[in-house]
């Protein structure tokens, strides 16, 4: 991941911490010379009603890499966080 922009205060996301964030996920494998950092599919601001996504890190309600890249971040911080295709379409085991 990369910090754009570092939080404030004491407390860190860590697994069963509660968040709120607004996200915009991008496949770079469909990168053109209009959306370089690749195509949107999805947007907390455009596809959501509350331009956010919440939900408890560490129980697999979103991707495990996205869920990795949070771990310690601040309140406010702005990251960039690069989940490989596997990770993003590896099945789940029964």
């Amino acid at each position: 991941y990369r910090e754009f922009r570092q939080g404030k205060g004491e407390a860190t996301v860590q697994d069963g911490s509660r968040v709120a964030v607004e996200m915009t996920i991008r496949c770079k494998s469909f990168a053109t010379n209009i959306e370089p950092g690749g195509l949107k599919y999805f947007s907390t601001k455009d596809d959501t009603d509350f331009n956010e996504l919440a939900f408890t890190v560490g129980i697999g309600d979103i991707l495990p890499g996205l869920e990795e890249g949070m771990i310690g971040m601040r309140k406010g911080a702005i990251r960039r966080i690069e989940v490989p295709a596997t990770m993003v379409f590896a099945a789940k085991k029964a």
